[in-house]
């Protein structure tokens, strides 16, 4: 008798349906995760939002046209002076000391004197060329003191490429290239170390 009270119970539908009872507190339990869900989309949906304000802030400083005015000696100074001009607005000059070789070489690349053998600069260039690399511009990024960073901005069949350089390298390199390559400077680095347009 209890075994069979006990398969009528299983058999029993309206013993069934006390036993469905709690499955909707156990599915408004699990629909509360949803919820959580919910909040963690719109949470994800904000970080995903956050990105572009960092972009926004973190957007990276606008570069400015320079061009190249000369290679000077100013005495009592050891070294010679690069000169490169801000090409509109305030006109403001770059003061860069380099090397007496490097400034040498520079005033060869601008009046494009032509050597019996290539000097280092002209080998490069050759190598460009032979390896189907151009230099797109030459960007100075940072100043501390009267250090000055840059780098070159290369592309070829492998996409783009940024290699750190001497501004004296990157100079010689942009005069030396058949096509114009434009040399440009960091706003930031304008606002630390341009100096008014000199009348000479």
């Amino acid at each position: 008798m209890s075994g069979d009270a006990v398969s009528s119970e299983h058999r029993d539908p309206a013993t069934k349906e006390p036993s469905e009872v709690p499955d909707e507190p156990i599915h408004a339990a699990a629909e509360a995760p949803a919820d959580a869900d919910e909040v963690g989309d719109a949470s994800s949906d904000a970080a995903v939002d956050a990105p572009g304000e960092r972009e926004e802030e973190f957007s990276p400083t606008p570069y400015v046209p320079m061009e190249y005015v000369d290679v000077v000696m100013a005495l009592p100074a050891a070294n010679p002076i690069l000169v490169l001009r801000e090409i509109a607005g305030l006109h403001r000059e770059l003061h860069i000391p380099i090397a007496f070789a490097d400034g040498v070489a520079i005033a060869y690349a601008a009046q494009q004197i032509e050597t019996p053998r290539p000097l280092t600069h002209e080998l490069i260039t050759n190598m460009l060329d032979a390896f189907a690399l151009t230099l797109e511009t030459v960007r100075i990024t940072q100043v501390v003191g009267t250090s000055f960073s840059a780098e070159l901005i290369l592309t070829g069949l492998s996409g783009m490429r940024v290699l750190e350089c001497r501004i004296s390298d990157g100079v010689c390199l942009a005069l030396r290239q058949r096509l114009p390559v434009p040399v440009t400077a960091d706003s930031l680095v304008l606002f630390h170390a341009g100096a008014p347009m000199s009348l000479s």
